[in-house]
């Protein structure tokens, strides 16, 4: 439920909701303001906290491979 929830409020950002799921909205939301603060867009290297940038990479790197391992296995590759 809750990770259904993140995704609707950052429209489908997988990045912003990971992160939110792992370190919280508020965190997310200040990042995503340093982020624009800065002139640039939030990504990957705008999460200073080590464990939530490595907590996104992970699911999204397993996400990666979920696909491909099914996907193989489905004859969809």
């Amino acid at each position: 439920w809750y990770l259904r929830y993140v995704m609707q409020r950052y429209d489908g950002n997988e990045v912003l909701a990971l992160a939110a799921y792992n370190a919280g909205e508020g965190n997310v939301d200040k990042w995503v303001a340093a982020a624009g603060a800065a002139g640039h867009d939030f990504g990957l290297s705008d999460i200073p906290f080590p464990e939530t940038r490595a907590y996104v990479e992970n699911v999204l790197a397993s996400r990666g491979e979920y696909r491909t391992t099914y996907a193989r296995e489905l004859g969809l590759d």
